[in-house]
């Protein structure tokens, strides 16, 4: 929220161009729509970044406004990092021994172990 505020305090003192003007402003809004979906809020319907106005748009419109924001959503979604929970509940051997320890992977969707 201090970026928000620090981005805001830009637009105010008035020393941008009416370009970075623009790109900030859909900075903000970004960062302001992707607070509100964390926080599980209303999205509100933008067309490049301006906020659609519903009293001058159909109701389709809107709807389809909706589908193209859920569209972009989706095809940005990427699997950055996968996880890996490991659990060992025992392990002995005598100091001085070698010892060998071998795991697998296992899929529990289609049932094997990953080669």
């Amino acid at each position: 929220m201090m970026d928000v505020a620090d981005w805001r305090k830009q637009l105010i003192t008035g020393t941008l161009t009416s370009d970075q003007i623009m790109q900030l402003k859909l900075k903000i809004t970004q960062k302001i729509d992707w607070g509100n979906r964390k926080l599980g809020l209303d999205l509100v319907p933008r067309v490049e970044g301006e906020m659609v106005d519903p009293d001058a748009v159909s109701v389709v419109e809107l709807h389809r406004v909706g589908l193209g924001t859920l569209a972009k959503r989706k095809e940005k979604r990427k699997v950055l990092s996968h996880h890996l929970f490991f659990c060992m509940r025992d392990f002995s051997y005598h100091l001085g021994e070698d010892a060998e320890v071998y795991f697998s992977l296992y899929d529990s969707q289609k049932q094997k172990f990953i080669r």
